[in-house]
């Protein structure tokens, strides 16, 4: 089983954040406990959290998706959901 890499994920936490609903309410919910409910640590426990849930690796990143069995019989095509992409901060553009 693939597991998430704790360096990618640790450089990848600052934004990780931001996958957070209640990102402006810190007066309701702590930035810490935020990160904990929707971004590393949601990140930390994806692969044990779904049979569904899989880890792609490539070079020096990761992409975090989900295969949704329900959806692929439905639409006839391998269906997904992506959770995160997690890459080393010097890793080079795709896209320039």
């Amino acid at each position: 089983m693939e597991e998430v890499n704790p360096t990618l994920l640790t450089q990848r936490a600052s934004a990780l954040i931001f996958y957070s609903p209640y990102i402006s309410l810190h007066n309701i919910i702590s930035p810490e406990r935020q990160q904990e409910l929707f971004g590393v640590g949601k990140a930390s426990r994806f692969i044990n959290e779904s049979a569904h849930n899989k880890v792609f690796n490539h070079k020096s990143s990761q992409l975090l998706f989900s295969d949704l069995p329900w959806d692929t019989q439905f639409f006839a095509i391998p269906t997904y959901r992506l959770l995160t992409g997690l890459f080393h901060e010097k890793s080079p553009q795709l896209i320039g």
